[in-house]
């Protein structure tokens, strides 16, 4: 089975995975229960949710992609609510903070980002046989090019950060960055316009996430204590 997947709720939604592809696991949810989805179908446009696992890691520049480890993490984005977050696991309810749409800004195909680096290094070696006087970081392009489910992915642009997020297959991460170029979409009306939903909706994440820690806690803290 697959370690990264995509995951629709209800209703259908337009992002589709190619029919064939043995690493994905999108389903429907229809009727209150999961099932698998037709591959090649589509529905209405922005509602619903859009769910699965993700490899996480920092934007820290190119010189250091060969080097850094991907935390793998269950990622939702949630169109009703306007909101986007991830948890370490399925079931967990105590996600990451969630962003509201107006706070996503954008989103970058990961093979665009390999393309305009290795035209930077090139650039840099042109402008060193012209006697510039600057290192070039000593970097192989190539061996990141090299096909591999961990190169598939793309960079999403907030407010606050960048993230790097990878996906098993090509397909895949074209299904997450044609959602998230929607929710991009949305999110800029909703800056252009009052506050909406999207806050709220956060507002209310944190308190739900809060409340049932402290449950945690308490419960805990009773078991623990004598009659």
């Amino acid at each position: 089975s697959s370690q990264v997947g995509a995951r629709r709720t209800r209703p259908p939604s337009p992002f589709t995975l190619p029919r064939g592809d043995p690493m994905a696991t999108a389903t429907m949810d229809r009727a209150g229960s999961p099932e698998t989805a037709e591959r090649g179908t589509s529905g209405s446009s922005g509602r619903g949710k859009l769910t699965g696992w993700l490899l996480k890691r920092k934007s820290e520049g190119v010189a250091s992609r060969l080097f850094r480890s991907a935390n793998r993490r269950f990622f939702t984005l949630d169109f009703e609510g306007q909101l986007f977050y991830y948890a370490h696991t399925e079931g967990n309810k105590i996600a990451s903070v969630p962003l509201a749409f107006r706070e996503l800004l954008g989103v970058e195909p990961l093979e665009a980002m390999l393309n305009d680096a290795a035209s930077d290094e090139q650039e840099c070696k042109s402008n060193a046989g012209h006697g510039h006087s600057f290192r070039v970081p000593k970097i192989s392009f190539s061996a990141l090019k090299r096909p591999s489910a961990e190169h598939h992915g793309f960079l999403l642009r907030t407010t606050g950060k960048d993230m790097e997020l990878l996906t098993a297959t090509k397909e895949e991460a074209e299904t997450w960055i044609s959602a998230f170029q929607e929710a991009v979409a949305v999110g800029a009306d909703s800056r252009a316009g009052p506050a909406e939903g999207g806050e709220k909706a956060v507002a209310r994440h944190r308190h739900n996430s809060c409340t049932e820690a402290a449950e945690k806690v308490d419960s805990s803290t009773s078991a623990g204590s004598s009659p």
